[in-house]
């Protein structure tokens, strides 16, 4: 599955995304976060021309609640 963020921004002047998703006891955790001591939890990170996505590991994100809270940064140039 995937999270999509509209961004309202023009894609071609962005430099950066990065994402940081919460879980139910207010960790953060950055995207391919697969550690073994706190499985569930790996995502990727990407945008396109209208949307910041979010997008689930098939295999390694039992723990991601869609519905929590996310933080993004975007780097953008004026």
């Amino acid at each position: 599955g995937a999270k999509n963020v509209a961004h309202g921004l023009d894609s071609s002047k962005i430099i950066a995304v990065n994402a940081f998703l919460r879980d139910d006891i207010s960790s953060f955790f950055l995207p391919a976060y697969t550690a073994s001591i706190q499985a569930g939890y790996e995502y990727a990170v990407y945008f396109d021309a209208t949307n910041i996505v979010l997008e689930l590991s098939v295999a390694n994100s039992a723990n991601i609640d869609a519905g929590n809270p996310s933080r993004i940064l975007i780097v953008y140039e004026e």
